[in-house]
């Protein structure tokens, strides 16, 4: 059933939820940190708070009171917006001038200012500028509460119809990135006022869709995790040395990382601490896939739980190990080198530096030898449509003239966009066009986060053009997506690998449904 405001209103009986509306439609800065000092003084789980929005702490440190304070003064000192456009500059002139923000000593004493300013800072502090707007103007700013779990939220978008950019800001454009917290207000609030909520409600709402939608994955250190697919190498101290003391202090939970965008959930992390220490720290398991994080300085991301602390491995060690010594990130003396995968051979080249120390390797994770698939030579995305994709459409009886690659379409406030290949395209005016199919097309859909990520992008194209099929493909495959009477839903229709296309009986049955002759005759 589509959610709806009756659905909505059934959730609002529990006792729970009354009280936390109840709590945040009366929340002033001033109780709300009150509040939140008390707590935090009282060594008292900030989560069980009804005053408190509790997604706004994570693992590194809670959210500052004090930068809630000052944005709040610095959006009070702007005049009052008359709607939400004019509410919305209050936010670009702040990312633009900068909010001037207070450092105090320990003893509780103002010593100097500092200006928040540039999207790169923006960004670490998304949560409290946009808790400190919510709390000014609560009709026009939701909190962002969703640090290093945009994942999540995007989950969240996905199964209560909330749209989402079909792209995501690129890592470098940092303004870019700390501006798009302003396209997912407007559509939080769109969807607030689809379904009468309050703003208190809204807080609400993402609170328990939270609940409902996360996974084990970020919660249960003792989940039963699937067999390693992959090794990644990652590094702690690189810019802080307060990695350090959260790595030497870790024994159960997870952790956020930046990682690589391919991790798959239960893959193993060697945890490598740069100068300087210079040694492998610990092993890790993903406890999720990796993502992109909009949000988060280093854009990619994978959680990471059930650490082993090891005898500490040196560099000197490694860099005269046979198998390791011939290693390219090895002989770079791993500079740039976090994200990056181990082979098999490799990560059993660093287990066997392990045992050497009389440490027992039996309680490692292992990772088996594994047939791949994956065609030699294809090192993007171009080349996956010039030597997959287009061949198969050639088999499937398209000639050129029956599919458009990169046809510009406008979408939202005019931005143009490109999807890869549209098929039997019925109107080139601009702002009509339509086609029948949709076909993107990725380097790697090597996990179900990036699987998910490119069936919305490819969801977009396909309403804007009012297309009833999707096909995504990558060097793992293609995925088909066929629109039913309630539209697209993200369960795949038909997926196949490369290898099952070269048999008949797997060819035929996407031939029948996205063959030439069906799709455009």
């Amino acid at each position: 059933m589509k959610f709806n405001r009756y659905i909505w209103n059934l959730c609002c009986e529990r006792e729970l939820v009354q009280k936390r509306i109840a709590g945040l439609q009366s929340l002033t800065l001033e109780i709300w940190a009150e509040h939140y000092r008390s707590t935090l003084e009282d060594g008292n789980d900030v989560f069980d708070d009804p005053l408190f929005y509790p997604l706004l702490d994570e693992w590194r440190s809670p959210v500052s009171i004090t930068i809630v304070e000052d944005v709040v003064r610095a959006v009070q000192a702007k005049p009052v917006p008359h709607d939400f456009e004019s509410a919305m500059n209050i936010y670009r002139q702040l990312l633009s001038e900068g909010i001037e923000c207070r450092i105090f000593d320990d003893n509780g004493q103002m010593i100097e200012s500092e200006k928040l300013t540039g999207g790169d800072i923006w960004l670490t502090e998304i949560h409290a500028i946009s808790f400190g707007l919510f709390l000014v103007y609560p009709q026009f700013f939701c909190p962002y509460g969703f640090r290093a779990r945009f994942h999540i939220f995007r989950r969240i978008c996905n199964e209560f119809d909330i749209p989402l950019p079909a792209e995501l800001p690129i890592r470098a454009h940092h303004n870019d990135r700390a501006l798009l917290y302003l396209a997912l207000n407007q559509s939080l609030q769109e969807f607030r006022q689809r379904l009468g909520m309050t703003p208190a409600e809204l807080c609400v709402f993402l609170e328990f869709a939270y609940e409902k939608v996360v996974s084990d994955e970020l919660n249960d250190c003792n989940i039963s995790l699937p067999e390693p697919m992959r090794v990644w190498f990652m590094t702690a101290g690189a810019g802080t040395k307060e990695d350090f003391e959260v790595l030497d202090k870790a024994s159960s939970g997870n952790l956020y990382w930046q990682g690589n965008l391919a991790t798959n959930l239960g893959d193993i992390c060697l945890m490598w601490c740069v100068r300087p220490r210079s040694y492998l720290h610990s092993i890790w398991r993903a406890t999720s896939e990796g993502f992109a994080d909009p949000f988060f300085w280093g854009y990619s991301i994978a959680w990471i739980g059930q650490p082993i602390k090891i005898p500490p491995i040196k560099f000197s060690e490694i860099a005269v190990h046979p198998v390791l010594s011939q290693k390219s990130i090895v002989r770079a003396h791993f500079q740039g080198s976090s994200g990056k995968a181990f082979t098999v051979e490799e990560y059993e080249a660093i287990l066997e530096l392990i045992s050497q120390k009389n440490f027992d390797i039996s309680v490692l994770p292992k990772v088996k030898k594994r047939l791949t698939s994956q065609i030699d030579g294809l090192e993007n995305e171009r080349d996956v449509e010039l030597k997959l994709v287009e061949p198969l459409l050639k088999d499937l009886g398209y000639t050129d003239a029956q599919w458009r690659r990169q046809l510009p379409i406008r979408m939202g406030r005019g931005t143009a966009y490109y999807p890869d290949y549209v098929f039997n395209v019925q109107s080139f005016m601009r702002g009509e066009e339509k086609a029948d199919m949709v076909l993107e097309t990725k380097f790697r859909l090597a996990n179900k986060n990036q699987l998910e990520e490119a069936y919305l992008q490819a969801k977009s194209y396909a309403l804007r053009l009012q297309a009833q099929i999707i096909v995504l493909a990558a060097l793992e495959g293609i995925w088909i997506y066929v629109s039913g009477r309630s539209g697209f839903v993200m369960k795949p229709k038909i997926e196949k690998t490369w290898d099952e296309l070269k048999q008949a009986e797997h060819f035929s049955q996407i031939k029948q449904l996205i063959g030439a002759n069906v799709i455009t005759s």
